[in-house]
């Protein structure tokens, strides 16, 4: 039993890595320009994140509160991240890569959603075992 088990997971190893391709050039750089814009949306949002809390911790300006600030992009980085990942689509891919791409529109959707969803998360009131240390 242990014999065909062994057979088995070997046969899956051996057709997963002789059916991976490795990308040509023209696909490499367009995945790396994804992905290269996917960070810099992803840290624009972080950096806008970073100061909608301190704002919201000193109550400026006053009636907002941070989660209004999450989505207004007070000095349009986020913007700009969004744009320039959209012109790294536009001049690096001319051919669409056959895996490991999305397009720039949802690289730039993701990378600032799932950046909030972080902050969102670990801004939550801790455990009451954890804060009364």
């Amino acid at each position: 039993m242990t014999r065909t088990w062994t057979l088995c997971v070997a046969l899956l190893l051996v057709a997963g890595v002789a059916g991976a391709q490795p990308l040509d050039k023209p696909s490499q750089a367009c995945v790396n320009a994804m992905n290269k814009g996917a960070a810099k949306v992803s840290s624009a949002q972080a950096k806008e994140n970073t100061g909608c809390i301190k704002q919201a911790s000193r109550q400026e300006p006053a009636g907002t509160g941070a989660e209004a600030c999450l989505v207004a992009d007070q000095r349009g980085k986020i913007a700009r991240a969004h744009a320039k990942t959209l012109a790294g689509e536009t001049r690096s891919c001319d051919v669409t890569p056959s895996f490991a791409y999305s397009s720039g529109q949802l690289v730039n959707e993701a990378a600032a959603r799932e950046t909030t969803a972080l902050m969102t998360t670990t801004s939550r009131a801790p455990p009451k075992s954890l804060s009364a240390r």
